[in-house]
């Protein structure tokens, strides 16, 4: 286990700078991978211990100041590719609520699509009027409409349906 990556919030939240990505991204490389701590528990992976996948929290939130998560999506291709070359059938779960980044940018096999208000899953149970007054499809009053959901769920899905899985 590297415990500087997991507990150095510099490591684990990498800057990006006047749009030099390059250099965060070598940070976190040698960071991960060259760290001693990191190279005494490279063989303790989950994967290797019959682990058939994991899910990783707020992957759209590992480097900051990328707000079109271009470098985000290159360290996790890096990760991903690593592992997948060591442990090709483990399956990797986002924590984004992008599926169109978390599959065809990142490469995760699945995004877990998150209730945040403006998306169409907001929409099923916690959509509000300007006066408070429920709106979500589930609402017991009866004033929301699935095309809110399906509006915005659709468009996701026939972008990703071919490269991974969106869950709920």
């Amino acid at each position: 286990m590297c415990p500087e990556f997991l507990l150095d919030p510099p490591c684990a939240q990498l800057r990006v700078q006047d749009n030099h990505r390059l250099p965060a991204i070598v940070l976190y490389r040698r960071r991960l991978h060259r760290h001693p701590h990191c190279d005494e528990g490279r063989d303790e992976v989950l994967a290797g211990k019959g682990c058939d996948g994991f899910r990783v929290d707020m992957a759209g939130s590992l480097v900051k100041n990328d707000f079109e998560d271009e470098a985000t999506a290159e360290v996790w291709r890096d990760i991903l590719g690593a592992v997948r070359r060591e442990y090709p059938e483990m399956a990797a779960i986002s924590e984004w609520s992008d599926p169109e980044k978390a599959i065809n940018k990142a490469l995760f096999d699945m995004n877990f699509y998150l209730n945040q208000e403006g998306n169409g899953y907001h929409s099923l149970f916690r959509k509000t009027g300007g006066s408070g007054s429920r709106r979500s499809f589930f609402s017991s009053c009866g004033n929301g409409n699935i095309m809110d959901f399906l509006d915005d769920y659709l468009v996701r899905y026939n972008a990703t349906k071919d490269h991974g899985y969106i869950s709920f």
